[in-house]
């Protein structure tokens, strides 16, 4: 729930922003503007916040910035501004618009994620008796997202092995090969 003293900090935050692109940018931190997002989402039940957005001009600048970011990221660029795989989650949270369905194989993944990941695997396999977690599951999203990341990690593995770049470390492979994961199952992702 957010505050109605938020609320007034932002508005406050809005009009400082008539300076122009530059120093709208410069002002607006990250937390400042990913705050900004939540109020957006919680007044409009969306974050497909428009890039010239005219209540908040520094809102839409910033969006337009996470999204150019996000996709040089993807695209295996160079950012202006990388985002941390926490800001993605983050964002990925309240429903945050990219503008376009990127390829999960080309964001690397915080340990502490990884982990929390391999963990809900483990629990589904036991539960399931395989680690072909289904992916077109739309009602639930957490199952959705574990099936993504288990054909990410076969995909990364495959990657590693015809030399291309990945993500996927050796101690992971080690892990997973571990507790007799299925290399050999469905990578395809149909987002």
């Amino acid at each position: 729930m957010v505050s109605v003293k938020l609320e007034e900090e932002i508005s406050v935050k809005k009009e400082g922003t008539t300076k122009g692109k530059k120093s709208a940018k410069k002002n607006a931190s990250w937390d400042d503007q990913y705050a900004n997002c939540k109020v957006f989402r919680k007044k409009h039940n969306h974050c497909k916040i428009p890039t010239n957005f005219k209540e908040n001009k520094a809102l839409g600048i910033w969006v337009q910035e996470m999204r150019r970011n996000f996709k040089a990221m993807m695209q295996g660029k160079k950012a202006r501004r990388p985002l941390t795989p926490e800001q993605i989650d983050q964002l990925d949270e309240i429903g945050f618009h990219w503008g376009f369905t990127g390829d999960p194989n080309k964001i690397p993944e915080t340990d502490e994620s990884w982990e929390e990941k391999f963990t809900k695997l483990n629990e589904y396999k036991k539960s399931h008796g395989t680690f072909d977690v289904p992916i077109d599951d739309e009602d639930d999203k957490a199952l959705r997202k574990l099936g993504i990341w288990v054909r990410v990690q076969r995909t990364q593995k495959n990657y590693r092995d015809t030399k291309r770049k990945c993500f996927i470390t050796k101690g992971r492979i080690k892990k997973l090969s571990a507790i007799g994961f299925n290399w050999k199952g469905e990578r395809k992702i149909n987002l």
